[in-house]
């Protein structure tokens, strides 16, 4: 760890560990999440909606074929921009699940189909696409946090 920060120390001053570096870019992950908030509703009514019954799971299942989104965590870095990027390359098949639900079930399922409108969706995709395009930040911590890599790599 010692030998990867003095390679790192004249771009980053004031760096003490390479555990600092993976703060930073998990920072800049929170940074992202608060600046698209259409997305952030979408994948939190989403959350809710799949979390709370297993029936809702099931029709899930069937009518996507996807397995479920690894539901971002706060304190788990960076799971927010991997989840939100998993419903971007899949975005058509989870709008196809959340609309064959009935909205009176629960109020997540009427946010997330408020979202879904004709006149949101547009908004909401946009989001999920700039977001996608973070998705590296979430491989780049995962890589910085990774044990026994030789300093190079590292």
């Amino acid at each position: 760890m010692f030998s990867a920060i003095k390679q790192l120390k004249p771009l980053f001053p004031k760096l003490k560990h390479v555990s600092c570096l993976v703060h930073a870019l998990h920072r800049v992950c929170e940074s992202i999440r608060n600046e698209y908030n259409i997305a952030n509703e979408f994948i939190s009514a989403l959350k809710k909606i799949l979390l709370k019954a297993q029936s809702r799971v099931v029709a899930y299942r069937e009518i996507s074929g996807l397995p479920l989104p690894n539901f971002p965590v706060i304190t788990r870095w960076g799971s927010w921009i991997e989840c939100a990027a998993m419903l971007c390359e899949n975005f058509d098949k989870i709008k196809e699940f959340v609309l064959s639900l009935d909205p009176a079930d629960a109020a997540a399922i009427s946010k997330a189909q408020e979202l879904l409108l004709p006149e949101k969706i547009h908004n909401l995709q946009t989001e999920l696409f700039c977001v996608h395009s973070y998705k590296y930040l979430p491989t780049a911590i995962k890589r910085l946090e990774e044990q026994s890599l030789e300093k190079e790599k590292q």
